[in-house]
């Protein structure tokens, strides 16, 4: 078949093109206009750059930095009161630093050059060698606790490899409960380490230890590859909080509070002050408890007079013997004085001593 062309005329044709005459008044102030824009652009940008350029002041998040290699600073929340950029800026370099030496001194899977840590000291057992001040402050604290944790090393390392399982059927390779060749295996390690006579760490003094570890043991621990006979394991970042709050200290920087994402809290300036801040809504947390208590919908209003407001906001005793307002808790409105009194009940075996019921 030929190819044709189609009909001119059923192509689409363009709208004819307009002219359009532009303003020419006011070109004046369309400069000006346009100078000032151009101008406050360029502000905001130079201010942005300055914001993003310029270190925060006053309590800020300190992050230890990648400058030096894996560290623990993942592990912790450091906020701290810097009244200056110099402090702030002193601070991180000295925090982060910190995090470095006390990731290698804890490490129990690997030996780092110029430094003592728990790797050496597994891998040289029956031998004195030099660990850390702060390794060694941490297994004073643990002798002279009278714990056995420590010696739990090859238990914890076993217990780690069940998280790095990436389906259920290799569990049971790992897991006690499973698999009664690993339940006998924690218990046989369970007796050693229960035992000074079969492993103990000996403080020499100088920062120098000796791991001791019993003929017997050893020969259990070359049968079952074993050569972690200590680790901290879980108790690691409470010596890590402590190491980095005592160095930190020694060095002025008191205005701070490190926690760790497990749950171990220290607080720099060493006054023993407690810091809290209010996470929830009483009333509404007050609410709550009551209807999971008794599965009743509740009201609550605050009752005060006005001489405890007026105690309240000078600080003194209310007529309660505390310094905030009375709450009214309410478990409902009932016309039948039976039903009041089978929710008066419940309240009472709960714990609600003091509940009453009110007639309006």
């Amino acid at each position: 078949m030929k190819r044709t062309a189609r009909d001119k005329r059923e192509r689409p044709h363009p709208p004819p093109v307009k002219r359009i005459e532009l303003n020419e008044e006011h070109i004046g102030r369309r400069l000006i206009t346009a100078g000032v824009l151009l101008v406050l652009g360029l502000g905001l940008l130079a201010y942005a750059v300055l914001q993003l350029l310029t270190p925060e002041t006053g309590w800020t998040e300190i992050e230890a930095g990648a400058s030096v290699g894996t560290s623990c600073g993942e592990d912790f929340t450091f906020f701290y009161y810097a009244p200056t950029s110099a402090e702030r800026r002193a601070v991180s370099t000295q925090y982060t630093q910190l995090c470095r030496s006390a990731y290698q001194m804890f490490h129990s899977g690997e030996e780092f050059e110029e430094t003592g840590n728990v790797r050496t000291i597994n891998l040289h057992p029956n031998q004195t060698v030099k660990v850390e001040p702060g390794l060694y402050r941490a297994l004073e604290v643990m002798e002279r606790s009278g714990s056995r944790l420590l010696y739990l090393g090859p238990v914890y390392d076993r217990y780690d490899d069940l998280f790095f399982c990436v389906d259920d059927s290799q569990i049971v390779d790992f897991d006690p409960r499973l698999n009664e060749d690993i339940a006998q295996e924690y218990r046989e390690i369970a007796a050693f380490a229960r035992d000074p006579e079969a492993v103990r760490i000996e403080l020499l003094g100088d920062n120098q230890v000796r791991l001791y570890v019993s003929t017997e043991y050893l020969a259990y621990a070359g049968r079952e590859e074993i050569d972690d006979f200590i680790g901290f394991s879980w108790t690691a970042n409470a010596f890590i909080a402590d190491y980095l709050a005592q160095e930190l200290t020694a060095l002025g920087y008191t205005r701070g509070t490190l926690t760790s994402y497990d749950g171990f809290i220290r607080n720099l300036d060493g006054s023993g002050t407690e810091y809290s801040v209010q996470l929830y809504d009483c009333q509404k947390m007050a609410e709550a408890i009551v209807y999971g208590i008794t599965g009743q919908q509740i009201h609550i209003e605050e009752t005060e007079s006005d001489a405890d407001r007026e105690a309240v906001e000078s600080g003194e005793e209310t007529t309660v013997g505390d310094n905030r307002r009375l709450k009214k808790v309410q478990l409902g409105a009932y016309y039948i004085t039976s039903n009041a009194e089978a929710v008066l009940a419940r309240a009472k075996a709960a714990g609600f001593d003091d509940a009453i019921i009110v007639n309006a």
